[in-house]
């Protein structure tokens, strides 16, 4: 029974993050670390959500802090890209001209596991931002 409740604040969790909804599927992996506190699942979400709503606000010192949870979720799940690429968006917006930081995390995520979607925002960032390097270097040449 306690499993089924874990799986079912997962899942609801999980949808809730799709909805863009930070604060409720905070509350459900935490609910589920409530009934199971080793489950990696809900606690690789619940960094990833940390990670997101302080990306969302946008704060310098959120925006490291947001670096935290996701190196975090990266730590219990290492072949997932997917916090590295929500690294790579943070990195972005602490400053856009750190191209070896944004870079690297790109790299990072696309060298691993990730949903079609996400792996499509990783490719087009990752070209994107090389691009603007480039041109960054020409200029100062």
């Amino acid at each position: 029974l306690i499993n089924a409740l874990v799986f079912a604040h997962n899942q609801v969790g999980i949808e809730s993050v799709s909805e863009n909804n930070y604060v409720k599927a905070s509350n459900h992996f935490l609910q589920a670390l409530e009934l199971n506190d080793q489950d990696t699942i809900a606690q690789y979400n619940l960094f990833l959500v940390e990670g997101h709503m302080f990306l969302k606000k946008g704060n310098k010192n959120g925006l490291w802090d947001g670096i935290e949870k996701y190196t975090h979720a990266a730590s219990l799940r290492p072949d997932l890209g997917e916090p590295h690429y929500w690294i790579s968006q943070i990195y972005i917006k602490i400053g856009d001209t750190d191209f070896d930081l944004i870079l690297e995390s790109y790299e990072k995520s696309l060298s691993l596991t990730m949903n079609q979607e996400l792996l499509s925002r990783a490719e087009k960032g990752y070209s994107e931002t090389l691009k603007r390097k480039k041109k960054l270097d020409e200029f100062w040449r």
